[in-house]
């Protein structure tokens, strides 16, 4: 009895270091999103926030590339302190085509509970990794 059970372990330790027989990582990473948008800014237009900002990246871009992206808000009825983190929440998915003039644009519905809105945008590759978030944006009402 002894020696099956040596016997069987064994066999799974040399079935284990055999692996499936593909070299790499068996769980292979998502590859990175490099687009962001900087230099985003934010206007009121009717009842509607018009979100703008400029897509670059540390790599060449061939344009015209699609991605995903997600519209991040938060609010907050007084000034956060200029060190306190801000907790934003998703509040808008969609997909936007990157051209040659780089320009990132979008529209949200206008809150209009008095206080401090925050905005940021937050690109998305067709692997769903999530690139940098674009600079914080606020709007007063």
């Amino acid at each position: 009895m002894r020696n099956t059970v040596y016997h069987i372990v064994i066999f799974l330790l040399l079935l284990l270091s055999i692996g499936c027989g593909v070299k790499g990582d068996p769980f292979p990473s998502v590859p990175a999103m490099h687009l962001i948008v900087e230099d985003l800014t934010a206007g009121i237009s009717g009842d509607a926030i018009m979100l703008s900002g400029l897509v670059s990246s540390p790599h060449q871009i061939k344009t015209p590339v699609t991605a995903s992206y997600m519209i991040e808000y938060a609010w907050y009825s007084t000034q956060p302190c200029e060190e306190c983190p801000i907790d934003f929440r998703s509040i808008k998915e969609g997909k936007v085509t990157v051209s040659e003039d780089r320009l990132f644009t979008a529209e949200v519905i206008k809150d209009n509970s008095p206080g401090f809105n925050y905005y940021r945008v937050v690109l998305i590759n067709t692997a769903r990794a999530e690139g940098s978030p674009s600079n914080n944006v606020k709007i007063v009402n």
